[in-house]
């Protein structure tokens, strides 16, 4: 009877050591350049930690984005998924490993005319199973690489909303910019208008160009809401992105500064970088690392699975039962088997994604750099452009008040010189969005969770 329960004990302990079936999940790599074309190759700082807005040196624009860093409604979403995620680790692993259920019941009955019988009885039915096959633990992993790709995707909503609310804090100070340069078409209008209607009280001007000049200026005043609007609408944004009524965002826009630009260069790395610096591909990542796990399970399942299970129960007389419990799938085989298929397909699927989210990575970063170089050349040709027609603007005034340039000139020169002041004004805020873009498109800014590496 000791021989047979040793040798019992002896084939136990072998089954259980079957170890871990299924594949290892091992970061993918990349076959990428060596720099991204049109750009020297430098190398990547520390880009998660960095707080790329700071560059602007605009005091309410950073506060404004540490608002929407708590106060965003899709980062409360994405830290609800997070929880979730973590949640469901309680629910795999050893915990999924153990079972058991505590009953008790109580019964009564006549036991005749004048007594009462009362049996009371408990039991517990505990449950072990071993993973011989490492099911539970390619489950845990599965859980903890959930848990991670939940992390990234925070991280990713956090540079999404960063971008879009620097977009709409430049786009709002463009509009003043650009409400500037139309209230001062309309003052250099209206300037005209007077000196018209004065020469012609004294017969020195005609009634065609008095009204001509008079159509001009109605037709610029026209444009002033314009402006005024698109202001209010970056204002709206900026209020929906930090989850607060616009009224009580208005006050605080009013103390901004004019139109911020970027003070700091961007390290755009090579794009190997990228692969571990991105969120969105660190989530692509995850997300493969869920499906290998699960492959992994399910390979498990098509073996046999052992547990110790016991039945104890307590009445009046006491009844204890534990041993151990094989479990062979046999009818259902081809079932499981299906569903290893499954898990393999996805798992092909998510490393598919997870390429085609690097090579969109690569070309986000590329034509930002594009923008980037584009708009600093143009910024710089207007803004040569603007200084240029200052001066024509001051000379064709002068000749007009003397009646040496004619009304043509005047209106040509400063419908030109508005235009040129008005893209000027643009391609700044082209300049500041792209250098914002090209920040995301690296990942500066995300910050890198504790629990993930």
């Amino acid at each position: 009877m000791k021989m047979t329960r040793l040798a019992s004990l002896g084939a136990l302990c072998l089954v259980a050591s079957c170890g871990v079936v299924g594949p290892d999940f091992e970061r993918p790599g990349f076959g990428t350049t060596q720099a991204f074309a049109f750009t020297p190759r430098l190398a990547l700082k520390q880009a998660a930690e960095d707080d790329w807005w700071k560059a602007y040196k605009e005091p309410l624009l950073d506060k404004l984005v540490k608002e929407a860093m708590t106060q965003n409604l899709d980062l409360e979403r994405a830290r609800s998924r997070i929880e979730a995620a973590r949640a469901l680790q309680g629910t795999v692993g050893r915990n999924a490993q153990l079972s058991g259920a505590v009953t008790g019941q109580v019964t009564v009955g006549d036991a005749g005319s004048s007594s009462t019988r009362v049996r009371a009885q408990g039991g517990f039915q505990p449950a072990f199973i071993i993973d011989l096959f490492g099911e539970h633990r390619r489950g845990s992993e599965g859980a903890q690489a959930q848990v991670d790709a939940e992390e990234f995707d925070r991280a990713a909503i956090r540079l999404a909303v960063q971008l879009e609310l620097v977009e709409s804090y430049l786009n709002l100070r463009a509009q003043e910019a650009l409400l500037v340069e139309q209230n001062r078409s309309v003052r250099n209008r209206r300037r005209i208008v007077d000196v018209l209607q004065q020469r012609y009280a004294v017969n020195d001007a005609t009634l065609i160009d008095l009204r001509r000049a008079e159509a001009v200026l109605a037709t610029v005043q026209a444009q002033v809401p314009t402006f005024v609007g698109a202001r209010r609408l970056s204002a709206q944004r900026i209020a929906t992105l930090l989850a607060q009524p616009l009224q009580e965002i208005l006050p605080q826009l009013e103390d901004g500064n004019a139109l911020p630009a970027p003070r700091a260069g961007v390290y755009a790395g090579v794009p190997a970088a990228l692969l571990r610096n991105r969120p969105d591909i660190r989530r692509a990542e995850a997300d493969f690392a869920v499906t290998v796990a699960e492959i992994g399970v399910r390979e498990a399942q098509l073996y046999p699975s052992l547990s110790i299970s016991g039945n104890m129960q307590a009445a009046s007389f006491s009844t204890v039962t534990l041993g151990p419990v094989l479990t062979l799938p046999i009818l259902d085989r081809p079932a499981r088997r299906a569903r290893l298929a499954n898990a393999q397909a996805r798992a092909t699927e998510a490393q598919t994604v997870w390429r085609q989210t690097v090579l969109n990575a690569i070309e986000e970063v590329q034509i930002a750099l594009i923008n980037l170089e584009e708009a600093d050349e143009r910024m710089t040709r207007l803004e040569d452009s603007a200084q240029a027609y200052r001066s024509a603007q001051r000379l064709v005034n002068k000749a007009f008040d003397i009646g040496a340039a004619t009304l043509s000139e005047v209106l040509d020169t400063e419908e030109n010189a508005a235009s040129v002041r008005a893209e000027t004004v643009r391609a700044r805020l082209a300049y500041g969005q792209a250098w914002a873009q090209l920040n995301v498109a690296v990942g500066q800014g995300w910050h890198r969770p504790d629990a993930v590496n």
